[in-house]
């Protein structure tokens, strides 16, 4: 996704991250999750979660949030593997908005497929069959190298500004 927005000159401008939507609530909470890690990798000062269906906010409702912000542009994500109906919707609604309120969306496309993506199916396929149960924290600073925090892989969680580093236990 980081990506994504790069090429697309998107970073550092607000950022909307759009999933599809679910009945699911927790799927939908994912989506915001997913929304606030985008914004961290891609140093958007305002981030928006939408959808583009079953569930709210929708996408135009999304962008308006962003707009209401201050928002002079916005760069659009679609936390999508595949592209369609939906993508194409999508950008009908952009072009939609950007001519009704002048302010345009840089569409920074979908996640896709990518060899990231086929990295991370393989790796829980790997745990599963070893029986490991790993908890959900691909994001976490300590686990995986996270954008301006890649010194913290490996180190014991509170290593850096945290309320359980050593340095601010006395609090």
């Amino acid at each position: 996704g980081r990506r994504r927005v790069a090429e697309a000159g998107g970073t550092g401008l607000p950022l909307a991250v759009l999933a599809r939507g679910s009945s699911d609530p927790d799927a939908n909470a994912e989506a915001y999750r997913v929304g606030r890690l985008m914004a961290d990798m891609t140093g958007a000062g305002l981030v928006a979660t939408g959808f583009s269906g079953v569930t709210w906010p929708r996408v135009p409702e999304a962008l308006g949030q962003l707009r209401l912000l201050g928002a002079p542009r916005i760069v659009a994500l679609a936390w999508f593997l595949a592209t369609g109906i939906l993508i194409d919707r999508m950008r009908e609604d952009f072009r939609r908005f950007t001519a009704e309120t002048g302010i345009e969306v840089v569409d920074a496309g979908y996640l896709g497929t990518g060899p990231e993506v086929a990295e991370l199916v393989l790796a829980r396929a790997d745990e599963a069959g070893a029986g490991r149960a790993v908890p959900n924290c691909d994001a976490c600073a300590y686990r995986r190298p996270f954008p301006g925090l890649e010194e913290r892989v490996g180190q014991p969680v509170g290593t850096g500004h945290s309320h359980l580093a050593a340095e601010h236990r006395h609090h």
